[in-house]
């Protein structure tokens, strides 16, 4: 459970446009609920592996969307 939370928490932080910003502020937080270095290690794993997911899911969406409205575009067009 504790594994899907820290994903999912990544996976919404990771839909917002600080990505970078944000790293230095959570890791802290994140370090401080290891009890030792696998375990923390770990949960950094989690957490910016769903911000990755994320991120590369609102890439995929971006290009298919933008074939979209470009095919759109050039069938009322012509």
């Amino acid at each position: 459970m504790i594994f899907l939370s820290i994903f999912f928490m990544g996976l919404q932080l990771g839909a917002t446009a600080c990505a970078i910003s944000c790293m230095p502020v959570m890791s802290p937080v994140l370090l401080a609920n290891g009890e030792n270095k696998s375990r923390t290690l770990k949960i950094l794993i989690q957490f910016f592996g769903a911000k990755v997911v994320a991120y590369t899911l609102i890439a995929v969406l971006a290009f298919f969307g933008a074939g979209l409205v470009k095919s759109m575009i050039e069938n009322s067009f012509f």
